[in-house]
């Protein structure tokens, strides 16, 4: 209220450099993959300027340092009995901006200060962090030329890199109960497409195929590239985001059984082994899918939303 009163509003507390603390904070936590749809979101709203490509930017230098599943064995309530998120921040002071402002009034860098240093546990430093990994990690390639998503510490040390055949799904049902019925096996990659910001509309979370993946032991020797987005929890070799989505005619869109993909998180790529001739030719022949929903507000986010490369939100006007 107070604020209110005093006429601040949140876009002069949402600076660029406020999401750049959010971008390190969520690298460090190995937080939500939605995380990255809010942030462009909010700076695609305000003329902020931030792309997917800040996180690769900042990534070169932050590690995740909370150990709480899937990236470590600690829980929620084990986070912030160590003292929470501004623990995390604590210990990364010498990385966020300290001028920003705050809610409470203030700037981040004065209430920091305050902040004692967590003991060693859950959250450790970045000189020795959980992994010597970053939270979250941008891949690009053919198959996702404007960008992809996966987190890194959320993903078995063997398939880290990996190269499989491509099993091709219109939606996550499908894909679930292909699983279900023992007809996906280690080394294939399941392809779940039509799932994107308008496709489904609304860029659905998956949670059949993941969730089914793991409980079969799959999550080991399969992997998952969709334009679809995953839950905060979800682990596995899971590639999320993908843009241009399937609908949009992205290259998603022309992947057949039986491809060959290769994912690599170190080198951040997402690649589809098949040639720019081939790709043409099966673009003559690809034709774009009515939408879902074809009346209501459904339909109205999938003809007016941003691509998930600029936050997926419902934004017809310019930023």
């Amino acid at each position: 209220m107070r604020l209110t009163k005093e006429n601040v509003r949140p876009s002069q507390l949402i600076t660029r450099e406020t999401l750049e603390n959010a971008i390190i904070f969520d690298l460090a936590i190995a937080g939500s993959t939605n995380a990255l749809l809010h942030i462009l979101t909010m700076s695609h709203e305000l003329g902020l300027g931030i792309t997917m490509d800040y996180f690769d930017r900042y990534a070169a230098d932050i590690r995740c340092i909370v150990g709480v599943i899937p990236s470590g064995p600690h829980t929620i309530v084990d986070l912030y009995r160590a003292g929470g998120a501004l623990a995390v921040m604590k210990q990364l002071t010498g990385h966020l901006h300290p001028e920003v402002p705050t809610l409470l009034g203030g700037t981040w860098g004065e209430l920091l200060e305050i902040v004692p240093a967590p003991k060693p546990g859950v959250i450790r430093s970045l000189d020795h962090p959980w992994h010597d990994l970053p939270g979250l990690k941008i891949l690009k390639g053919n198959l996702a030329p404007c960008g992809a998503i996966i987190r890194p510490t959320g993903v078995p040390e063997e398939m880290r890199s990996f190269r499989g055949r491509a099993r091709c799904f219109d939606n996550d049902s499908k894909a679930f109960a292909a699983i279900q019925a023992g007809e996906i096996l280690p080394g294939d990659v399941l392809v779940i497409r039509y799932e994107g910001v308008k496709g489904a509309p609304g860029m659905k979370e998956l949670m059949l195929s993941n969730d089914a993946l793991v409980a079969k032991g799959l999550h080991r020797s399969v992997g998952l590239v969709t334009d679809a987005r995953f839950s905060g929890f979800s682990h596995g070799a899971l590639v999320g985001h993908v843009s241009p989505e399937a609908y949009d005619g992205g290259v998603i869109a022309l992947v057949e059984d039986g491809d060959m993909i290769r994912v690599d998180v170190a080198e951040g790529l997402v690649e589809l082994e098949v040639s720019d001739d081939i790709l043409a030719e099966r673009r003559k022949n690809w034709v774009r899918p009515p939408l879902k929903e074809q009346k209501g507000v459904l339909n109205l986010f999938a003809r007016t939303a941003r691509p998930a490369h600029e936050g997926g939100a419902m934004q017809p006007w310019e930023a």
